[in-house]
């Protein structure tokens, strides 16, 4: 029970949810080593991780355009109508 609880809490640190994890131990109360199933899962959460980081870095690049834009801005010309010139030119 305890290398249960172990392998739970080690493959949710490396981001397996709760359903992935079921489907691994499933295997292996079926009988079936989970190794090929649990590499699969592990490939899946790289390719996802490496997907958000471009992401990420996508979004700083933005982000550093609008605060670079912020500090240039002057609020004395932004029109009544407008709700912020540092996101909508």
């Amino acid at each position: 029970m305890i290398q249960r609880i172990n392998f739970i809490r080690a493959a949710q640190s490396a981001g397996l949810t709760l359903e992935e994890i079921r489907s691994v131990l499933d295997l292996r109360d079926e009988g079936s080593a989970p190794c090929r199933h649990l590499g699969d899962l592990i490939e899946s959460k790289l390719l996802d991780v490496r997907r958000r980081m471009h992401e990420l870095a996508a979004l700083e690049v933005e982000l550093e355009r609008l605060r670079a834009r912020s500090r240039n801005l002057d609020p004395a010309d932004c029109s009544p109508d407008a709700i912020c010139r540092i996101i909508t030119e």
